[in-house]
């Protein structure tokens, strides 16, 4: 029973998944209630668990299925207009991508860095062989 009403939506997770593992702990608690109570709760109270978990980005579409009347709602339909807008967002990069942008960033750094020092050698080499030249004419 405190799973259901514990429950989180995982960072990981798409929308789909977060709403099943609901649903999941949803129909156990379900099954509990008839066993013990003769009795269930009403999918109003799944559709309400699924829209107070969702994360910030969904906040503009939480007001417009409040507007929906009650009667109109369901679970089903609640889920795939998640799931729709869900792929209208864009997409976060995954922890793959951010660690090739930090590998890519330090070895273009590293680069830049090697550059920086042949440079400052061809420089310090100039002015030794410029030297050179000085002296070797007053020999």
């Amino acid at each position: 029973m405190e799973q259901f009403f514990r429950s989180e939506k995982d960072g990981d997770d798409d929308v789909i998944t977060h709403i099943a593992k609901l649903q999941k702990n949803f129909g156990e608690l379900n099954d509990e209630l008839k066993r013990v109570a003769k009795t269930t709760l009403p999918e109003l109270l799944l559709m309400s668990r699924i829209m107070s978990t969702l994360p910030s980005e969904f906040f503009e579409f939480k007001s417009v299925w409040e507007s929906i009347s009650i009667e109109e709602r369901s679970v089903n339909k609640l889920t795939e207009r998640l799931r729709l807008i869900e792929m209208r967002l864009p997409s976060k990069p995954d922890s793959t991508a951010l660690v090739l942008l930090k590998l890519q960033r330090k070895r273009l750094q590293k680069r830049w860095k090697e550059n920086a020092m042949c440079v400052e050698n061809q420089a310090t080499l100039q002015k030794t062989a410029g030297r050179r030249t000085e002296t070797e004419d007053f020999w």
